[in-house]
């Protein structure tokens, strides 16, 4: 069900944004992409009152799960400087959490993450399955250098690129409020053009975040340091 509320999501931001934008002299694009998602263990600061317990503590060395990453992204390589363009892309991916043993600090209490009401956190503790859902939205600048041009390719046939910019990021949490986040994302790239309008690329990709999300009065925190390897196809127009 995110899944698709993502592909929706996605389709409608890049719809707005070619009614948006008038047509304007040099190359448009439209990118859709799919992949792997890895992300870092990071440690999970919680604080606030569980269950009537006054608790501020971490879980620490969280591993996060890999998934499937998928996104769309529009962009407008410019005439007058061939080398620059922008675009905006939107993205989904999962960082959840499987079962697992952590060790805790400071002081917690369940339920939490799977944890049940009344479970000790004076020791190693094991964290229940825990949904973490990721929809990123960036405006980016991009920058590209033309290889194998000719008359039929005039921009390159093989286009090494760099991309960056700020972002923000959706976290829907299982159990938790939905947050959102500022956060940015990098990331370099191969296209290369079947035709003049049609190619394939590969993408590194590199998002990092800090969310905050809220159930009642607790507050939990992390650090989403995600890398992606994406591959997909590109239409230019």
């Amino acid at each position: 069900m995110a899944r698709m509320t993502a592909w929706r999501l996605i389709f409608a931001v890049l719809g707005l944004t070619m009614v948006a934008v008038p047509p304007a002299g040099g190359e448009w694009f439209a990118d859709l992409y799919a992949g792997r998602a890895s992300t870092e263990s990071r440690d999970i600061s919680v604080r606030g009152t569980l269950s009537g317990v006054a608790v501020d503590g971490k879980l620490t060395d969280v591993d996060f799960d890999s998934s499937l990453a998928f996104g769309a992204r529009l962009g407008h390589w410019f005439d007058a400087l061939r080398f620059v363009g922008v675009a905006v892309d939107v993205s989904y991916f999962e960082a959840n959490i499987s079962s697992q043993t952590v060790t805790p600090r400071g002081t917690l209490a369940g339920p939490l993450l799977g944890v049940p009401a009344g479970a000790s956190f004076t020791g190693p503790v094991r964290l229940g399955h825990t949904d973490i859902n990721v929809t990123a939205f960036s405006v980016d600048l991009m920058l590209r250098w033309p290889l194998l041009t000719s008359e039929k390719f005039p921009r390159g046939r093989l286009q090494p690129y760099l991309t960056a910019g700020p972002g923000l990021y959706l976290t829907d949490v299982q159990h938790f409020d939905l947050g959102a986040s500022p956060g940015v994302k990098a990331g370099a790239g191969l296209t290369w053009l079947f035709t003049k309008d049609i190619g394939v690329f590969a993408e590194y990709r590199a998002t990092y975040f800090e969310p905050e999300v809220e159930s009642g009065r607790i507050r939990l925190n992390t650090t989403i340091d995600t890398r992606l390897i994406l591959g997909g196809l590109t239409a230019r127009f």
